[in-house]
């Protein structure tokens, strides 16, 4: 793959050019626009977005320490192959940080609590509109639904890390997830059906807003460890794009 074929990233104010081009690059990557093996030299994407070499080897940095991108000394970056065997410790500190983050639950103020559930409530309306939107010319499997999916999924934990009464928490489980987001858009539509993911949530949202927490957690916990068993199709199904040690 030829850097010239990536989409242009939109730089703004807001934010370090380092930082948005590490985000840019990690949605491209993640939801495998940019497969693995594919070299990520410098001096191509300072010039293919019309930026300095430094923020670039920045965010290479940190797409390495997320194990996205392998850095060799005298050969260059690459897009590294998808590890399936740190998934289950993914799974077991995702669990840890978002089961805890949510029985704080139990100690929050009346207003908080609801205002929680509101933002739960909204979201997965707009996760239902998103699936009814669906009609003969477009399917579950194709990339712009999975990835607009997956950011909605994502958001819906991410309120539930909220509960936590911290950034900290889902900003962790960002951090280490980098494998798993892979993971999660290569199965969604084929083999993890949207349908599924949101009874799910459904059920999650009904026990919170029942105040049953405890129920909620063991619904989280089995939610969250579910990827242990689907990811393996994907694996045969796209076996170079996974280590060797993995097949």
């Amino acid at each position: 793959m030829k850097i010239t074929i990536l989409p242009k990233c939109k730089f703004n104010a807001d934010a370090t050019i380092a930082s948005q081009l590490y985000a840019f690059l990690r949605r491209q990557i993640t939801e495998s626009c940019i497969v693995p093996g594919t070299p990520l030299t410098e001096n191509e994407l300072a010039m293919h977005f019309g930026i300095s070499r430094q923020p670039v080897r920045q965010a290479l940095m940190k797409l390495s320490r997320d194990g996205l991108v392998e850095i060799i000394p005298q050969r260059g970056s690459f897009v590294k192959k998808i590890s399936a065997s740190n998934l289950k410790g993914i799974c077991f500190i995702r669990s840890a940080i978002e089961c805890s983050a949510l029985a704080e639950a139990k100690h929050m103020s009346s207003k908080n609590y609801k205002q929680a559930l509101e933002r739960l409530a909204s979201n997965l309306k707009r996760q239902q509109d998103l699936v009814d939107s669906i009609d003969g010319n477009s399917s579950m499997e194709s990339a712009d639904f999975r990835a607009r999916y997956l950011r909605l999924d994502d958001r819906f934990h991410a309120i539930l890390c909220s509960f936590s009464g911290t950034d900290m928490a889902w900003e962790t489980i960002q951090s280490i997830n980098a494998n798993m987001d892979r993971i999660r858009y290569l199965s969604l539509g084929e083999f993890s059906e949207p349908e599924a993911l949101m009874q799910d949530h459904e059920c999650i949202y009904q026990y919170i807003s029942e105040r049953e927490i405890d129920k909620a957690l063991e619904v989280l916990r089995a939610h969250l460890y579910e990827i242990t068993s689907t990811y393996k199709p994907i694996r045969r199904k796209n076996i170079d794009w996974f280590m060797d040690e993995d097949k």
